[in-house]
């Protein structure tokens, strides 16, 4: 029950204002491009590094939840160097990957 003189038309706007800001604030892909720096060959997240010349493939692998998120953030760092991927996502995530 709202308070008095307090509609629940303005509390449904603040709760969705929160909301929004949240979603934004968590969001999955900014947060993971945040954190990934590829300079070179020497691949950095967070705190650790390593050097990607060591490896013959990047295989980027996404599931669940923030998946296509994230999976398009692992493609912004490291482009064309990706030799396959896989992601996995509800039917209703509908957002657009890059691929062939």
């Amino acid at each position: 029950m709202a308070p008095k003189g307090e509609p629940n038309g303005d509390r449904r706007q603040v709760a969705r204002a929160l909301h929004t800001e949240l979603i934004e604030l968590f969001d999955p892909e900014r947060l993971l491009a945040e954190r990934l720096d590829l300079d070179g060959s020497t691949l950095r997240f967070a705190t650790q590094s390593w050097d990607l010349s060591a490896y013959r493939k990047i295989v980027v692998l996404a599931l669940g939840k923030a998946s296509i998120k994230m999976a398009r953030a692992a493609e912004r760092c490291f482009g064309s160097a990706v030799t396959r991927g896989l992601v996995s996502a509800l039917p209703s995530s509908q957002c657009p990957l890059p691929g062939p």
